[in-house]
């Protein structure tokens, strides 16, 4: 199989906008981690960061998409399939590629259903718990920028202690935004000329994707304060904790509202 004929079934697994976001973040993690490796000469960096960009690449076929990931098929093509994919998007052609491939989003009742699951994204506070969070945790990021002016603090791999957390609830922080835009955008009519329409099943998979990148830049956050500062330091630990407790809230708060809606057994 060439990569042309490769392309075509790679568009059609990564249809909703929630699963290339995630690619989107987990290749821009690679290439932060192979920056990182080569600076400091470390290449298990470039291992793990490579490693954690596919788990998250393929746990976003699982839990956002729905579908099987592409890496059995061929693991080469797919790794240039996302840098390709990471350049349509930076250059605003994805569109016009979906439109070439005669890939539309889902607009019926049993597409929409193919996509459904826990997390839905279906009222005002779901979207604006996901955006205040993903704020509150893209601000506590940039605040730890202080760490690469304070010479007590040791930093030996800047990149991933600061950039992983920053870029992760950057990435979450558009997602939110997204989920909100696809809210207020309509769908197409039936009938109306093909184009990457803004509909349901983007709004939900733009949330599921959300909530994912929030869960790992928590993690990460938490991770890279506890090991600058270790257990005995207590700001650092503090603080890990204090973004632990607002995901777990925040999840609280998203399981008792779709229960409450009907949504999930209560």
């Amino acid at each position: 199989m060439t990569f042309e004929e490769f392309w075509p079934h790679y568009l059609r697994a990564h249809r909703l906008p929630g699963t290339r976001g995630l690619h989107y973040f987990a290749t821009a993690l690679g290439i932060m981690s192979t920056i990182e490796a080569v600076i400091c000469r470390q290449p298990l960096v470039f291992v793990v960061g490579v490693a954690i960009g596919y788990v998250i690449a393929i746990g976003a076929h699982w839990f956002v998409e729905r579908n099987q990931p592409l890496i059995a098929v061929n693991a080469f093509w797919g790794a240039l399939a996302d840098l390709r994919l990471c350049w349509l998007a930076l250059t605003g052609q994805m569109g016009r590629e979906m439109m070439r491939h005669g890939i539309v989003q889902p607009t019926t009742t049993g597409d929409a259903a193919n996509v459904r699951g826990v997390w839905r994204v279906n009222g005002p506070l779901d979207r604006y718990a996901l955006l205040g969070a993903s704020i509150v945790g893209a601000a506590a990021a940039l605040a730890d920028l202080v760490d690469l002016a304070d010479p007590l603090e040791s930093l030996p791999l800047p990149l991933v202690q600061l950039g992983m957390p920053i870029l992760t609830f950057a990435a979450a922080l558009i997602a939110a935004a997204g989920v909100l835009l696809a809210h207020k955008r309509p769908s197409s009519s039936a009938g109306s000329v093909p184009r990457q329409t803004t509909l349901p099943a983007d709004e939900r998979s733009l949330g599921r994707a959300c909530f994912a990148l929030l869960g790992f830049g928590l993690t990460a956050f938490a991770t890279t304060e506890l090991i600058e500062g270790g257990l005995s330091h207590g700001i650092h630990l503090a603080g890990g904790l204090a973004m632990l407790a607002m995901l777990l809230f925040a999840l609280a708060l998203l399981i008792r509202v779709r229960a409450a809606r009907g949504h999930l057994p209560a």
